[in-house]
């Protein structure tokens, strides 16, 4: 009868270390998913400053105006090192876009904080990754006002 605790305690202790050991691993599985995630978020807030600068390429060429087109991505590829710059990294998919609403507008005109570019989808944690015409790149929680007007 004196075992009986003794073998209960070592095998709650092997249990407890079991389990430990579990969520260890589950934390650090977690971590690596969202050091993923903050890489891909910074690379895609690092395409977005090229999109952006690549208007201004075009602009610059253009007597200082934007594209005309709704969807003018195709008009910078050539300001592009690659055309597959404009996707963006974020799981949820999606691309990064000029906003149709600063079309044919002078780029010099333009108020500093007005969106330039901005992606399609939201991330997992409802953000959004912008990049403003005075070129910063910022990664906007969905609810946040944002500037699309110029």
């Amino acid at each position: 009868m004196s075992r009986s605790p003794r073998i209960s305690i070592v095998t709650l202790c092997l249990i407890s270390s079991i389990a430990s050991v579990a969520y260890m691993l589950h934390l650090k599985h977690w971590n690596e998913v969202d050091s993923h995630i903050g890489i891909d978020r910074f690379n895609t807030q690092s395409r977005a400053k090229q999109v952006a600068m690549a208007l201004e390429l075009y602009a610059q060429d253009n007597d200082g105006k934007l594209p005309l087109a709704k969807t003018p991505t195709e008009k910078i590829d050539r300001f592009l090192r690659d055309p597959g710059i404009k996707a963006s990294l974020n799981p949820n998919g999606g691309t990064l876009t000029f906003n149709s609403k600063l079309a044919g507008l002078k780029l010099d005109d333009l108020p500093r904080d007005v969106i330039l570019v901005s992606e399609t989808n939201l991330w997992p944690d409802s953000t959004l990754i912008v990049a403003y015409a005075d070129g910063h790149t910022k990664s906007l929680i969905d609810s946040t006002p944002k500037r699309w007007q110029p």
